[in-house]
């Protein structure tokens, strides 16, 4: 019975035994994206337009709006367009009160699951196959948010920044200012859901009011009206209601809005 040869090996001629080298090379899967990205609220085509026309989109609201879903797609559409050659993703290295330390492995798998939230973005909008290959030759990239300070994005990129409440004042100023000439920003979280200790300000609402009135960022305000995940999911945050979302934003400027507001100043 004849030996099956691999297509991608190649045979080393002379009077050696026969050798195979086998050439180091990444298969690349097409992408196959889903139907083009609709919006299915007035807020998420405001949302949508803002990603695609400013510097820096601050997207804000409940859980269940679409925020991380809809960039993820916005992205990839960029990608696949050539309109960027890059996307990073990154997040606050705190997640429900628990310091990222306390789970096993390198930074970036202590940051996997943390970015899962993109992930049905990113596979519809790219396809799974072409979204893995993106991310093993680091086209998708995660850089944790405390590995981020003397690094500056320049090339034509979007950079992804989830669950943003649970940054500080500090990370949140180290964080814009890496931003460089080719470079976009979505920046998105839930005031009302912050992990941070009561006496820490959060660095989504800081950075939010210190710089919203800029012309090149637009703030997209999302309200449980525009949620589009499980109804239940609604019932859910009404039942959890209570005074505490006053204390969180009573000194803030970001205010409810209507669905699709887009704050500019």
């Amino acid at each position: 019975m004849s030996k099956k040869t691999n297509r991608n090996q190649r045979p080393v001629k002379g009077n050696s035994p026969k050798l195979h080298i086998v050439d180091n090379f990444e298969p690349k899967a097409p992408s196959r994206p889903k139907a083009t990205l609709e919006a299915k609220t007035a807020a998420q085509k405001s949302y949508i337009s803002s990603l695609h026309h400013s510097k820096i989109t601050f997207g804000i609201g409940p859980a269940g709006v679409g925020k991380t879903y809809v960039a993820a797609r916005v992205a990839s559409h960029m990608l696949l367009n050539k309109e960027i050659h890059k996307i990073y993703l990154t997040r606050p290295a705190v997640e429900a009160g628990r310091p990222i330390g306390f789970l096993k492995g390198t930074m970036e798998e202590k940051m996997a699951p943390y970015i899962a939230a993109y992930g049905a973005g990113f596979n519809d909008g790219l396809g799974q196959g072409h979204f893995e290959y993106l991310m093993r030759t680091e086209q998708i990239e995660i850089v944790p948010l405390n590995f981020m300070q003397g690094r500056s994005f320049d090339e034509p990129s979007m950079v992804l920044f989830d669950e943003a409440q649970n940054s500080t004042v500090d990370e949140m100023k180290m964080f814009l200012t890496r931003i460089g000439e080719g470079a976009r920003y979505c920046i998105d979280g839930d005031p009302l859901q912050c992990m941070l200790p009561s006496h820490v300000k959060s660095g989504l609402i800081d950075g939010h009011d210190k710089i919203s009135y800029l012309d090149t960022v637009q703030s997209v305000t999302f309200t449980r009206d525009d949620i589009v995940r499980h109804g239940l999911v609604r019932l859910i945050l009404d039942a959890y209601d209570d005074t505490e979302s006053d204390i969180v934003i009573k000194d803030s400027k970001i205010e409810p809005a209507l669905p699709g507001f887009i704050v500019n100043g």
